[in-house]
């Protein structure tokens, strides 16, 4: 674009546009603006990655953050950035892929509309042309989502670094040295358990006396009372052998009546 065109167009003071030029170019590193004689043009040219602070730029900040280990957000960040920096330029080149299109079309419509073969010859060297920006267009846009797909990747590992960094999960020496020495800490322990269990067997047979051995020993031959039935109940000594009561002494009979008297009972 020319300052005195986009000027004619506009209705607007040369010197305004130009000053606008100059001030979209500086905003922009892929945009340049030339000056020639009494007009300005501006034009796409190469992307120029702006200068940091401390006079670094992007490539010697890169160097600088990859050349140490750690820092991995910082190198996230600025990853990011550089990434989205890639979209948008990505994006913009979309955006006239969609221009260049709509234009061809135009031309491709224009000439099946013209019957003049020399128009049609002029439509057909612009449309070639059109479509040979629009192959490199497209060659570019194909490029830009190689590295967008390449920086993403590289910030998909440095953020699975950082992740493990901050998780601070054991090293493999740190498992096995606590995993050996869990196992001994069993085994002592067990070792301790089996010991207790002896020494508190020694003490019950050390501290029971021959009395006390003798006194359980009763408990073993007692037996407990057992109940007897009505039925099984023996009779009573005192019911069967009880001396009968003595008989009155009778007056002295005639001798007749002791002969005759029982000689069993005399």
């Amino acid at each position: 674009l020319s300052a005195s065109s986009i000027a004619d167009k506009l209705a607007l003071p040369k010197e305004l546009v130009m000053a606008a030029i100059a001030q979209e170019a500086a905003a922009d590193p892929e945009l340049q603006a030339t000056r020639k004689t009494n007009d300005v043009f501006l034009y796409r040219g190469a992307a120029t990655p702006a200068l940091e602070k401390m006079s670094m730029n992007v490539v010697d900040r890169i160097r600088k953050l990859f050349s140490s280990e750690g820092g991995e957000a910082e190198k996230i960040n600025l990853l990011s950035e550089r990434r989205a920096q890639l979209a948008q330029r990505r994006d913009r080149l979309y955006g006239d892929i969609g221009k260049l299109e709509s234009k061809e079309a135009d031309l491709l419509k224009e000439g099946r509309e013209n019957k003049s073969q020399v128009a049609r010859r002029r439509l057909a060297a612009q449309l070639g042309q059109l479509r040979k920006d629009i192959g490199r267009q497209n060659t570019t846009t194909n490029m830009l989502n190689q590295q967008i797909n390449i920086i993403s990747t590289d910030i998909h590992n440095l953020t699975l670094i950082q992740q493990g960094n901050l998780a601070q999960l054991p090293s493999t020496e740190e498992l096995t040295e606590n995993a050996v020495q869990a196992e001994e800490m069993l085994e002592s322990l067990k070792v301790d358990a089996d010991m207790v269990s002896s020494l508190e067997t020694g003490l019950s047979e050390v501290s029971t006396s021959d009395e006390e051995l003798a006194i359980l020993k009763e408990f073993e031959e007692s037996d407990p009372p057992r109940k007897v039935a009505e039925a099984d109940k023996p009779t009573r000594v005192d019911s069967v052998f009880e001396p009968p009561a003595p008989e009155p002494e009778l007056p002295d009979a005639p001798n007749s009546s002791r002969e005759k008297a029982d000689p069993e009972a005399i």
